[in-house]
């Protein structure tokens, strides 16, 4: 409740202006998906629309909102004016499609979508999600899954809690085989027409499939960048011959669907300090021919910044604390 009031207060008192004066740098904001929700604790990775509207709004009015097309070019010439804001995001939902897009298109704000390619190819939903939605939004009272030497019951919210941070340690610290193991077998514990259910009702979740992702580039002249195949953490967990064809053939199949150029990488998960990226994935990343590659590192954007390990900064869920935060950080 302090902090809120805080935050309520910087913005009526006209600080925030202040800061966005002296606090100038270029920011790459991160988003994932936005729509309804039904249950936050299962759907974390998606921002209501009116929120949403809100804070385009915001931006257009108090930022210089470039495509990551300008971004590259000001990067490259150093001509940057420390005003700039790029929009995107990750995975590639269907409602980046439905939702976001109409509204960044009312507002004439270009934005980026980097996409997971085996996930638009097989419609497959994204491993931390498949794991909260197993685990709460089903509200499991069992749990098995072999490959991690999990049986146990869930008798209450606070173990099934603890399960579910176990096994999303476990998907962020193995190599792609394993966490497809570990989908397939959390997804075992209901019966198909339970997940079925289950994924309906968590629609917000759904990637989109490849017309879908074609329509998202001609109807609002949207950027597609690689995302990796499989939502691929390109940490030390895995093969150096997988993380070069994650990060190779990403970009090779999304040239071919799209018809046009795939210049530009996202990181799954992306945190450099916790050892998201490997240094051979730096490496393959431009090897592949991409012009930039970005973390979810908030940092300044430097002169001499890595092309391949850029900084981008997260959204914020609540309209005073974007603001705030985007004032204040990095």
């Amino acid at each position: 409740m302090r902090h809120a009031f805080l935050k309520n207060l910087m913005i009526g008192s006209g600080v925030l202006g202040l800061w966005r004066t002296f606090n100038k740098t270029p920011r790459v904001l991160f988003y994932h998906g936005v729509d309804t929700i039904i249950d936050s604790s299962v759907q974390t990775l998606h921002l209501l629309p009116d929120v949403f509207e809100a804070e385009m709004q915001y931006l257009r009015k108090h930022y210089d909102v470039i495509s990551m097309d300008e971004y590259y070019e000001r990067f490259v010439s150093a001509g940057f004016n420390g005003q700039e804001v790029v929009i995107t995001f990750d995975d590639g939902y269907r409602n980046n499609l439905t939702v976001a897009a109409p509204i960044l298109s009312s507002l004439s704000l270009p934005f980026t979508v980097f996409v997971s390619v085996e996930h638009l190819e097989k419609r497959k939903r994204f491993p931390t999600f498949i794991n909260r939605a197993v685990l709460l939004g089903a509200q499991l009272t069992h749990i098995q899954v072999d490959c991690l030497d999990i049986d146990c019951d869930l008798p209450t919210d606070t173990e099934r809690m603890a399960i579910m941070k176990r096994i999303n340690r476990a998907l962020k610290h193995s190599d792609v085989a394993k966490v497809n193991l570990i989908c397939s077998q959390l997804e075992a514990n209901l019966s198909s027409n339970v997940l079925d259910e289950l994924y309906e009702k968590y629609s917000s979740d759904a990637p989109m499939n490849w017309d879908e992702l074609v329509k998202l580039k001609r109807d609002y002249d949207c950027i597609i960048g690689s995302h990796c195949l499989d939502h691929f953490i390109c940490n030390s967990f895995q093969q150096e011959r997988e993380t070069r064809r994650q990060i190779f053939e990403s970009r090779h199949i999304l040239q071919q669907r799209i018809g046009s150029e795939c210049a530009y990488l996202a990181f799954p998960n992306g945190n450099l300090k916790q050892g998201d990226i490997s240094e051979s994935a730096r490496v393959a990343v431009k090897e592949a021919g991409y012009k930039l590659a970005f973390t979810t590192m908030n940092e300044r954007l430097q002169r001499n910044s890595d092309p391949f390990l850029l900084p981008r900064c997260a959204a914020r869920f609540d309209l005073p604390d974007f603001k705030v935060k985007l004032a204040l950080k990095p």
